[in-house]
């Protein structure tokens, strides 16, 4: 294989995540137990439940189109697991987009995970409208494929570009000097608040105040800080899938976020 960076496309998009096999991975029969009826209370179409990483890995092999549920665990059994075989095999469906469903949410984790190939994240406890939003992204807007010398999976630079908050978007202002990462972040919570507004959505732009307030008062951007961020860009993300839902919905949604954040911020 070559040194460089070889692009595929990825497996083809298709809008409606529910007309394609789920392969749930989790050792615990509870939870795994749990995981399948959320998507089959969701709408999803064909639910295969699996324990083992190579019980998945028979699961995915006929499969078309396939996407992955798979749980964080210790040991041999865990979705990175199944991750790191499924993105080494020869198998078709080696690119599927893989869903770990991890209580993990610190940033080193993060990118553990994404280096050994996954491609999303829900965090614990899990409701159904977690699982269909990032199901459905997963599913509308696959990542390119991406091959080196030591890495096969979904690209990983794109996702830090996109997914991650102020400081790592503006990352270059920060390393050469021009800002902090703190004041990076609120200018990215300023501007998420203002681009909700251009769009004609006033409930969304309170994320982008509700995060800018919280760093205003934040001393540095520390780890309890970035998990904020991602409170409020996963907010953010169910809001907009909910576009056409009743507004008190959306307001309750983005009460319950400014009602986690005053009590975080005067703890």
């Amino acid at each position: 294989m070559a040194d460089g960076d070889l692009h595929r496309e990825p497996q083809q998009a298709r809008a409606d995540w529910r007309d394609r096999p789920v392969v749930i991975c989790d050792p615990s029969a509870a939870t795994r137990r749990l995981t399948a009826s959320l998507l089959r209370w969701a709408g999803a179409e064909r639910v295969i439940a699996t324990e083992t990483p190579e019980e998945a890995l028979s699961a995915i092999a006929p499969a078309a189109s396939p996407l992955v549920v798979a749980d964080w665990r210790t040991g041999d059994r865990t979705g990175l697991a199944l991750a790191a075989m499924l993105r080494r095999s020869e198998l078709a469906g080696r690119s599927a987009p893989i869903l770990v469903l991890t209580d993990r949410a610190r940033a080193a984790d993060v990118e553990t995970a994404r280096d050994t190939g996954v491609s999303g994240f829900v965090v614990r406890p899990v409701s159904r409208l977690d699982l269909t939003d990032r199901l459905s992204t997963l599913a509308r807007q696959p990542a390119p494929w991406v091959e080196t010398a030591g890495y096969a999976g979904p690209d990983r630079r794109r996702r830090r570009t996109e997914d991650l908050p102020g400081p790592w978007k503006r990352g270059a202002d920060v390393e050469s000097g021009l800002t902090t990462p703190l004041a990076a972040a609120q200018a990215q919570a300023e501007d998420m608040a203002l681009r909700m507004i251009r769009r004609g959505d006033p409930i969304a732009a309170r994320v982008g105040r509700s995060l800018k307030q919280y760093l205003t008062a934040a001393p540095q951007l520390d780890a309890e800080a970035e998990e904020v961020i991602r409170l409020h860009r996963s907010a953010l993300a169910r809001l907009q899938g909910l576009h056409e839902a009743d507004a008190e919905l959306r307001l309750e949604l983005v009460s319950g976020l400014e009602t986690i954040v005053s009590r975080r911020a005067a703890a």
